[in-house]
């Protein structure tokens, strides 16, 4: 039987039906048998830094149960995740009225990741998205510029380009904004490259 997100063992009662020989489980017992899978409260325990490895230990703490082995867990938080994901690469930019864009690229257990920023009239900082790419060369920044485009994101009165100094990205931001967006060259990025 299932309690929240845990399945703990009960004693199922069956029946035999004497004119065909066969045993059946009860209706009500094939109902509680249905699983659904741990979502949400799962999802933010992991993300707060619960292991997928010791979910299970610490479930088992809370009764008798079985049912949450972190092959299950490590299974559930990959499609969980990659539905939010998906969710946030396809959201709608319309209504934000951007003046700025801070692109750069950063490492991530070795990969390049490049990231777009985009901020708000309002000085709100928005995460518009990432690309996973092994440099930060021009075509693969337009992939993510039109991406951006894709999803209504708005220039046309005027954009400032933040950039690292990457030929590569400057020649994206160009060719996808044209007239419409004045580069400005990082000075954290200018000041790294000065001392070192």
């Amino acid at each position: 039987m299932k309690i929240g997100d845990e399945k703990i063992p009960i004693e199922v009662p069956r029946y035999k039906d004497n004119y065909s020989q066969r045993v059946e489980n009860n209706d009500i017992y094939s109902q509680l048998k249905e699983q659904e899978s741990p979502r949400e409260e799962m999802i933010k325990s992991i993300l707060l830094g619960l292991s997928q490895k010791d979910y299970g230990k610490l479930s088992k703490t809370i009764a008798e149960s079985f049912g949450l082995s972190q092959s299950s867990i490590s299974r559930k938080f990959i499609e969980e995740s990659s539905k939010e994901l998906e969710a946030y690469e396809k959201r709608d930019l319309s209504n934000y009225d951007f003046t700025a864009l801070l692109i750069d690229g950063k490492y991530l257990s070795r990969e390049q990741i490049v990231i777009a920023m985009g901020i708000t009239i309002a000085g709100d900082k928005l995460l518009l998205g990432f690309i996973q790419s092994t440099t930060e060369n021009s075509r693969a920044v337009k992939g993510l510029l039109k991406d951006l485009l894709d999803r209504n994101f708005k220039f046309e009165e005027g954009l400032l380009c933040v950039l690292d100094g990457s030929k590569g990205l400057s020649k994206a931001v160009k060719e996808t904004f044209g007239k419409y967006c004045l580069i400005q060259r990082c000075n954290w990025h200018k000041r790294e490259n000065v001392v070192s």
